[in-house]
Formats: C-alpha cells, sequence, structure tokens
C-alpha cells in the first residue's frame, strides 16, 4: 500500500463517520448551512479503539480502557443521594437508584468510551441499557429541534438457520410505545402499549457534548493521533531489540541500482498481510536460510548489521507522549496506577485535582440523573399514592476522607444550633451509607428501646424503693404495740 493510499485511510479513521455535519462560520440569518450539530460520532471505531483491534491502536488502545473505568468508579461509586419534599418519594427514589445502580454505572463508562449511551426506564421499573449505533431520533417534521420520541432497531441472527434475522423496533413517545417485529425484513407485527406518565421513558447519556451539539464525544477522542504515534514508537522499539538480539544480514556493494534491481527480480518474492482491522498490504520479501550458502557476485560484500543502541530515547518519548496523555485524560499517574516518586506524599498532592475533575464530571452528569429520577418518580405515583411526581434535589458524597474533622465540627455545629436536621447531617457524614432512610430509622429504634430499658429500671427501682418503704411501715407498726405495753409493765 502507498503512502498516500495508508495516509488517506487513517485519516479517515480518525475523522471517523461521514456523518458529523462541518459547522459554519456564517452567521447570517440567510444561511442554510447547519450550524448545530446533530451527527454522532463513529462508534464502531471507537468500540474497536479501546479494545485494541484499530490499527496502530493495537498496543496504545490498551491506555483507552483505564480512563473510562477511573473516571465512572469515581463519579458514580459512591452513588447520589436525592431528597424530594415528600419522604415517600425520597426513600422510592433512593432505594430505585441502589436496585439498578450496577447498570446505570455501566451505561455511564460506555458513554465515556463512546460519546453517548441510553436507558430505557421500563414501565415495571426495569431497566434497558441500548448502545448508541441502535438508536435514532424522531423529531417533530415542523421544528426539527423538537425531540418526540427516539427508536431503537435490534436485529437479532435465528440461532438454527443461518442468514434468517428478525429486528425489533421499539419507538418511545410521550404517550405511547410502538413494538413493530420485522422478520427478514418482510413479516411485521405491530403492537402499540400506551405510556402513562405522558413522557419520554428515554434517559439520553451523552459525553462532553459541547453548546451546540447534540450528541457527545469519547473522553479520549482527540487522543487518537498521538496514541498512533505512541504505538508507532512503541511497536518499532520492540522490533528494533529483536533486531539487536538477531542481526540483519546486509548485502553491499552490489554494483549500480540495475544490479540491485536485476537481484531482487531474480530472488524477491511477494505476500500479502491481512490486518486485523480488514484491510491488507503486499509486502516484498527473500526467501532467505542464513544455514546455506549464498553466493553473491565479485564486488559484492555480506555482513550482520545491527541498530545502535536506543532504549533511552524510547523511553523519553514514550514518557513524554504518557504525560501528554494524562494531561488530557486529566486524571493523575498515581491514580492510573503508575509509580509515583515521593510515594504517598505525591499521592496526596495529586488528589485534590482528581477531586475536582470528578465533582465537575458530576456536575455535568445532573441533567440525566435528574431526568432519570423524575421518570422513576412518574412510573412510581401510578403504583404508590404516597409517592408524588416531582423534581428532587440530588447530593453527592463525598469523595475522600481528607477533611472528615472539619466535617464532623460542622455538622456538629449545625445540629447544636438546629440548622440541620438528622437526614440531612447523616447524608454529610465521611461514611459510606447506602440507604439513609433505614440507617435512620434503624438507629430511632434503637434509641427507642434503650430509652425503654431505661424507663423500666427507673421503674423497677422506684417499685422496690416503695416496697422497702412499706415493709419499713409495716415494721414500724408492727413494733408499736410491744412498746406500749413495754410501758404498762413499768
Amino acid at each position: 500500500m502507498s503512502t498516500v493510499s495508508n495516509f488517506r485511510m487513517r485519516l479517515s479513521e480518525l475523522i471517523g463517520g461521514g456523518v458529523r455535519f462541518v459547522r459554519s462560520v456564517t452567521r447570517t440569518i440567510s444561511s442554510i448551512s447547519p450550524n448545530y450539530d446533530s451527527g454522532t460520532g463513529d462508534y464502531a471505531y471507537y468500540d474497536r479503539a479501546r479494545r485494541g483491534k484499530v490499527r496502530g491502536l493495537e498496543i496504545s488502545g490498551l491506555l483507552l480502557k483505564p480512563l473510562g473505568s477511573k473516571i465512572a468508579s469515581w463519579s458514580f461509586g459512591k452513588p447520589p443521594k436525592f431528597k424530594a419534599a415528600n419522604k415517600e418519594s425520597t426513600k422510592e427514589l433512593n432505594d430505585w437508584w441502589m436496585q439498578w445502580k450496577h447498570k446505570i454505572v455501566g451505561a455511564f463508562e460506555e458513554s465515556l468510551n463512546l460519546g453517548d449511551m441510553y436507558l430505557v426506564i421500563n414501565p415495571d421499573l426495569s431497566v434497558t441499557v441500548l448502545p448508541p449505533n441502535v438508536m435514532t431520533l424522531i423529531v417533530n417534521p415542523a421544528n426539527f429541534s423538537e425531540i418526540v420520541g427516539w427508536q431503537s432497531d435490534i436485529v437479532y441472527q435465528h440461532p438454527t438457520e443461518p442468514g434468517r434475522t428478525q429486528t425489533i423496533r421499539n419507538e418511545y413517545y410521550a404517550d405511547r410505545r410502538v413494538q413493530t417485529f420485522l422478520t427478514s425484513g418482510t413479516e411485521a407485527i405491530t403492537t402499540t402499549y400506551r405510556n402513562f406518565i405522558n413522557r419520554i421513558p428515554v434517559v439520553h447519556i451523552p459525553n462532553n457534548a459541547g453548546t451546540d451539539e447534540l450528541f457527545g464525544h469519547t473522553e479520549w477522542e482527540a487522543l487518537i493521533p498521538m496514541l498512533q504515534k505512541y504505538g508507532s514508537v512503541f511497536t518499532s522499539a520492540i522490533e528494533g531489540n529483536i533486531r539487536q538480539g538477531r542481526p540483519t544480514p546486509v548485502i553491499s556493494q552490489m554494483g549500480s541500482a540495475q544490479d540491485v534491481n536485476n537481484f531482487w527480480a531474480k530472488f524477491g518474492k511477494t505476500r500479502k498481510i491481512a490486518h486485523a482491522d480488514g484491510t491488507s498490504e503486499t509486502e516484498e520479501y527473500l526467501d532467505w536460510n542464513g544455514d546455506k550458502l549464498l553466493t553473491l557476485g565479485s564486488t559484492a560484500t555480506f555482513d550482520y548489521k545491527a541498530p545502535p543502541p536506543f532504549t533511552a530515547d524510547t523511553s523519553t518519548l514514550l514518557g513524554l507522549m504518557f504525560y501528554l496523555f494524562v494531561e488530557h485524560g486529566e486524571i493523575p499517574e498515581g491514580f492510573l496506577g503508575s509509580a509515583i516518586a515521593s510515594s504517598q506524599a505525591s499521592l496526596s498532592t495529586q488528589l485534590d485535582p482528581l477531586v475536582k475533575f470528578i465533582q465537575k464530571k458530576q456536575g455535568y452528569s445532573e441533567g440525566w440523573v435528574l431526568e432519570t429520577a423524575e421518570i422513576v418518580l412518574a412510573f412510581k405515583a401510578i403504583i404508590n399514592f404516597k409517592v408524588l411526581t416531582e423534581r428532587p434535589t440530588v447530593t453527592w458524597q463525598d469523595l475522600t476522607n481528607k477533611d472528615a474533622a472539619t466535617t464532623l465540627n460542622a455538622i456538629k455545629l449545625g445540629r447544636d444550633e438546629h440548622l440541620l436536621d438528622r437526614e440531612t447531617a447523616l447524608i454529610q457524614l465521611p461514611l459510606d451509607i447506602d440507604n439513609v432512610e433505614e440507617v435512620l430509622a434503624a438507629a430511632q429504634k434503637e434509641a427507642d428501646e434503650e430509652q425503654a430499658k431505661f424507663d423500666q429500671g427507673v421503674n423497677n427501682r422506684l417499685d422496690q424503693a416503695e416496697a422497702n418503704n412499706a415493709r419499713a411501715d409495716a415494721q414500724s407498726q408492727k413494733d408499736q404495740p410491744s412498746a406500749q405495753s413495754a410501758k404498762n409493765v413499768a
């Protein structure tokens, strides 16, 4: 493959799918060029890249998985806490989130890696996670900016009949869900279900979407060119290291360029090399055995050559590119699993920037998090009259216990001055508490039991004192006749 063709192929991979619009710089009202980007990224390419299946990212693509994993675990490892005006709503919502936490965190991590992800809240309050490549936006024909629904198309292969497929299509609207089964693209069975909450039960999770964009970007989209270079340097270093242990045979002084061409024309062979990404290239090689005798012309000489040492330069280049990776990803290297020079002191220094970055990601996530909460409460209100459909507030738990003493003092002051209620104080404690309502109920029950034991003990002591006094009075009355008899005798 020529250099130009190879460059074009790589360029097309880096850009991704051709569905993203090129933004127009024209600001006149008469312009018909789109200036709001409603195109999606190349989800298939991103999925292969993070798995090391893209040419040039076979090695450096391994860096992509921890980037998304660390951000997801730090952002949602401690679940957010919801609070609604209605206590029953608060309890039901927090219980639901804990039940489906694993799917929500997984969907958020996928959005970091692919750019977009979708949650469908079903009427039975289960969660369906849908990848972005199966989703299609439905807009109002009269107003393209108005989203009226989402459509998902999932194609299944028949397990025993090759070539026979079935597409299950779901169209989600505010008032209904339309489900269609298409078998081999011809037989269609359609069923319509009523949507009782009057809002679309699909939650879109975009990552790093700009103000003029509908869909998101992967967390590492801008790193792809650098990672291509990283993989190239790493691969070349490995190949050079192999050659150092096995010097390359070199034939020199073969004569003119025509002599070299004649040599390759006579002894050279070609072979086709297939790559993991589906592309291929043709390579020329010599079918040569070093254990056999090689005859050359009178002017040619034969020797073995090995490249000079280059490990230090390679390490420096890879280190510089890795620092660029760390700067763009905003995850300190100590938290990516790399060794740090001054151990714990350096790790503590890196903690504050990481916490601020994660707090920013949590803030960006509040839109779809609260949208999810509202949909859940809408479904809950149908089956539980104590639950109200409302927009709750969300509180994020402390990421570290670094300032635990300061937090405890602030909570104590708030409680002493009657500025904080028990539930808010418990949420703010530097403890990993999953269900605040259950903890408060258990604490109240324990306090009531202890008070009952104390009251019982006091009552028992009072009863004992009264019994002792009664016995003393009885004994005193019993002793009075004897004293009178003794007085009479005297």
